[in-house]
């Protein structure tokens, strides 16, 4: 009896100490079954098990639920950053078409010994400066560095066939150009300017700077699974170019030479433009202006520009070649002034046309390579043109 009198004293008191440290917010220690007593005093294994003191249970804090968003802030959100855009939305842009309408020069030509003058059909300079927005362009802001090259050829300038028949002139353009995206890639301003050069019969060849031309994009939806997206923008094409001496040749007597007439327009382009994923390698692209000019005396017009692309090849973790992608592009040009055919030195006139473009671009990790061949399929002052194009993406 006197040893389980001590087995309850020792109990009681291990029960007071469990209890003071549940008051203080500690769980108290798990005892195993059976009667615990302190070695060495013997205790009675008759006496019963005392109940075990429940555990604190513990709760977390609610959970605040978390605010509704929008499909809309969604499809922003879900823009990549600058570079870091992936792969799978990096699409191809337009490779272009424009060479813009004509006007009327007085042409100096070699017909030896005897130095000719005549008019005869020349290409417009400042629409011929990469001003429309379609060139080597997509409605996706990206961050990047460009190059695009166009060769339009067999540029008939004979304006009168009983007259005088003028020799075929080419033109080459190079646009170098640059992209920065703002807004975590949901915007972009870029700038590009154009070196134009004649060739064809020695009398053309010169070589003169177009207008600069700034461009701003805004991506103003993209659904974040099929990275499609619709976008708006707006172009202005400044009147920064030379004027070009071109069709005079040192051949010609400074006493019948004449510079090249041009007018210095400024050029107001809004635009909207659109990326349509049917599917993973399948894409619609388009981008739709109103290219407006300062001057009277220069065209205004609406492009439509809408292309295809396939990826018949795609691999985004390649260190190499990560997509190639052929592309068919449709080009319509509707001037809304200045319609039909130049009469007259120094008048500017552009009829309607329409560019079939067929290419391929080949896209490695930072890099786009383009080429492409176009055919007017309306009247065109060219017959053919070739283009190349390089983006370089940062």
């Amino acid at each position: 009896m006197r040893s389980v009198g001590w087995c309850l004293a020792i109990w009681l008191a291990i029960g007071l100490s469990s209890a003071s440290a549940i008051d203080k917010g500690r769980r108290p220690l798990t005892r195993p079954a059976g009667p615990v007593c302190p070695m060495p005093i013997p205790c009675d294994p008759t006496a019963p098990t005392p109940p075990l003191a429940p555990s604190t249970p513990t709760t977390s804090p609610p959970v605040a639920d978390a605010p509704s968003v929008s499909s809309f802030q969604e499809a922003l959100a879900s823009a990549g950053e600058a570079g870091s855009q992936p792969s799978s939305s990096y699409h191809p842009g337009f490779f272009g078409d424009l060479i813009g309408g004509i006007t009327v020069q007085s042409i100096g030509f070699i017909d030896s010994p005897i130095v000719y003058t005549d008019d005869g059909y020349v290409v417009n300079v400042a629409q011929a400066s990469a001003i429309k927005v379609a060139e080597s362009d997509s409605p996706r802001p990206i961050d990047r560095v460009y190059y695009l090259y166009n060769f339009y050829g067999n540029i008939d300038p004979t304006i009168d066939p009983q007259s005088a028949v003028l020799s075929l002139m080419h033109l080459h353009r190079h646009v170098i150009g640059f992209e920065k995206t703002l807004w975590k890639g949901r915007a972009s301003v870029g700038m590009r300017i154009p070196f134009l050069g004649f060739a064809g019969d020695p009398v053309y060849q010169t070589r003169f700077v177009g207008d600069l031309t700034v461009l701003t994009k805004v991506m103003l939806v993209e659904n974040p699974e099929t990275r499609s997206l619709f976008s708006i923008g707006f172009v202005i094409s400044a009147p920064t170019g030379s004027t070009p001496a071109f069709l005079q040749s040192g051949y010609i007597p400074p006493a019948i030479r004449q510079r090249a007439r041009r007018n210095y327009p400024t050029y107001l382009q809004p635009w909207a433009g659109y990326i349509y994923n049917f599917s993973p390698r399948l894409f619609l692209h388009g981008i739709h202006a109103a290219v407006i000019s300062s001057l009277r005396q220069e065209p205004s017009f609406i492009t439509n520009d809408v292309g295809v692309g396939w990826w018949v090849y795609k691999n985004s973790s390649s260190d190499l070649i990560q997509g190639i992608i052929p592309t068919v592009e449709i080009h319509i040009n509707t001037p809304v002034s200045q319609r039909g055919m130049p009469t007259q030195i120094g008048e500017v006139r552009m009829r309607d046309s329409v560019n079939l473009t067929s290419g391929c671009y080949v896209r490695t990790p930072r890099s786009l390579f383009g080429g492409a061949v176009s055919v007017p399929l309306a009247f065109g002052p060219h017959t053919i043109e070739a283009v190349a194009s390089y983006t370089l993406r940062f």
